[in-house]
């Protein structure tokens, strides 16, 4: 039992290591995306910094396995490496225990990997989604650009001003793409403005004297 306990945690501390370094590098390339939203007035501070933190917790599905062969390379390794292994061997410890010490932590492995599909990631993505629609129709329109395109988040829309009155908070020469449930919308007006809807709630955009074209796809 101390030897099995000796190359379970041989492995599994590494594994958490490299895990740990992987989910970094993952939110870090997934938040660099965010910060362009952010510098662009499309999403807060806080909201960028709870979406990069989110962004491991969707990732650990993959991250674990691949830290999990890592750990296994690296562990062995410098088990073989510094000759403990041929040690082991003299002792009668064989290669199929060694496997057996490894089996345990995959299985242990493949149980949470399967808990975070049904449980954690599930719920990281909803909460990511909402996120975005709060940062959507929080959108601060003094904070865009006129003639650039504005991809709002991880959506298919794409907003485009060719002129922005800061002062009425309005935009001038509006072009508005949307794609939802198979079907393309397109909206072209001369002027657009954020409104409070019904509820008071959600802002909405308001296109004045445009039109709206439906793309079947």
């Amino acid at each position: 039992m101390i030897i099995h306990r000796y190359i379970f945690l041989e492995i599994l501390k590494p594994q958490l290591l490299i895990c740990t370094i992987l989910a970094v590098i993952y939110a870090s390339f997934s938040s660099a995306a965010y910060l362009a939203d952010a510098a662009h007035g499309l999403l807060s501070g806080a909201t960028v910094i709870n979406m990069t933190l989110l962004q491991p917790l969707i990732g650990l599905e993959a991250l674990l396995p691949t830290a999990l062969y890592l750990a296994i390379v690296i562990g062995l390794g410098r088990m073989y490496n510094d000759s403990e292994m041929t040690a082991l061997s003299a002792t009668g410890f064989s290669e199929l225990q060694v496997l057996k010490s490894e089996l345990l932590l995959a299985i242990l492995t493949a149980i949470i990997v399967g808990l975070l599909s049904i449980y954690l990631r599930p719920w990281a993505y909803q909460t990511v989604y909402k996120l975005e629609a709060q940062a959507l129709a929080e959108l601060d329109i003094n904070k865009l650009e006129a003639g650039r395109f504005y991809k709002l988040g991880k959506t298919e829309s794409v907003l485009f001003a060719e002129n922005i009155s800061r002062e009425h908070g309005r935009l001038d020469g509006v072009f508005f793409r949307d794609h939802a449930n198979g079907n393309t919308r397109i909206i072209r007006a001369q002027e657009a403005y954020l409104s409070t809807s019904e509820s008071g709630a959600v802002p909405v955009m308001i296109f004045i004297n445009g039109r709206a074209y439906n793309l079947d796809n």
